[in-house]
């Protein structure tokens, strides 16, 4: 068999992002099932993070870094987050797509920004990200 005929193997970075979306994926199905609404939320945010740091630019990710590292800890108003990874320009519409979940509260924003934090800051430097 040629080089050009062998089927490409996977990045380890691939694996690992499939590994973790199916542990989340299983979380939120099983919450779903249960009826727990503060589970699925979670695990929504938290797949919407984990995308993030795989999905979003370096410039993104350099930007939530600083606004993360500069903040005072905690509750944090989503449209701000939006603004930090999107620009002024970031609307209302930015929220859905960029938490994974309608209506984000400024808890569940705070969750998302320390999530891709931490996912983005592995990713960096090499780490394997913890599901």
């Amino acid at each position: 068999m040629s080089e050009s005929e062998r089927p490409m193997q996977a990045n380890p970075d691939d694996r690992e992002r499939t590994r973790i979306e199916r542990s989340i994926a299983t979380r939120l199905a099983e919450a779903s099932d249960a009826g727990n609404v503060g589970v699925v939320r979670l695990s929504k945010l938290r797949l919407a993070a984990l995308r993030f740091a795989y999905e979003g630019t370096s410039d993104q990710h350099s930007r939530l870094a600083a606004f993360d590292n500069t903040r005072p800890q905690g509750s944090v108003d989503p449209l701000a987050v939006a603004e930090v990874v999107y620009g002024k320009e970031a609307h209302t519409e930015a929220l859905l797509a960029l938490f994974g979940v309608a209506d984000v509260t400024e808890d569940e924003a705070d969750f998302f920004v320390s999530n891709v934090t931490a996912d983005a800051w592995a990713l960096a430097h090499g780490e394997g990200i913890e599901r």
